[in-house]
């Protein structure tokens, strides 16, 4: 019986996420790990320890949260319902090809595609297809809400010079990387991410999409320039 409520008390409390692990290599700055953990409600992202500071996005209010644990303030960022206009002059194009000589990934083989922006090359993502669905879904909800705070921003800071793969990557195509399957090796300018590690039944204790009480909490009106 004990055994009974020991068990069941721990599913209580215990979430099942999609799971992914990315090193990240980003101009000027120290490589550091980035951990993605997707359920039905949420995406957290943050360095790999449950206590830290982290991002939060709730998938059914379209609200995104910037919590830092040292200086206790929650940064929110309200959900924007305006659509994103369709640009006229963003030319977007797409190079994929195979390579047989990759090595295969869960059984799948990976393949490349080239993101062009006006003819601009945009950057590159090594990918396989049907793998890690529900965390692909849960990720594309996320990039497209910061899609419309970005076209705010845009808005309000029209100095800002964009180039045609800012636009593109940011306002008016924020998913295409993630369009085409699961990025294994993403690639953008002097900026990298190489997929660590993947799991689609990854327990987690379910307090950590919990945003702290006590906290001063803030509201982030635009992001910074792109």
């Amino acid at each position: 019986m004990l055994i009974f409520i020991l068990f069941y008390s721990s599913l209580a409390f215990s979430e099942r996420a999609s799971l992914l692990v990315y090193k990240v290599w980003e101009k000027e700055t120290p490589a550091y790990i980035t951990r993605i953990l997707v359920t039905e409600k949420y995406v957290r992202l943050d360095d790999g320890n449950d206590n830290g500071d982290f991002t939060l996005f709730d998938r059914k209010n379209k609200a995104v949260y910037n919590v830092s644990k040292e200086d206790k303030i929650v940064l929110s960022i309200e959900p924007i319902t305006k659509s994103i206009p369709k640009n006229n002059i963003l030319i977007l194009d797409e190079k994929k090809t195979i390579d047989l000589n990759a090595p295969m990934i869960s059984g799948k083989q990976p393949f490349r595609v080239d993101f062009l922006a006006n003819g601009e090359f945009c950057g590159s993502v090594m990918a396989v297809s049907n793998l890690m669905e529900n965390a692909l879904i849960g990720l594309r909800e996320f990039r497209q809400v910061l899609a419309r705070v970005h076209l705010d921003t845009q808005a309000v800071q029209p100095d800002i010079l964009l180039t045609a793969c800012d636009l593109a990557s940011n306002i008016h195509a924020p998913t295409r990387t993630l369009d085409h399957g699961l990025p294994i090796e993403e690639v953008r300018g002097d900026d990298k991410q190489l997929l660590l590690d993947l799991n689609d039944e990854f327990d987690v204790k379910a307090s950590i999409f919990d945003i702290p009480e006590g906290f001063r909490s803030t509201k982030l009106t635009s992001l910074p320039a792109i």
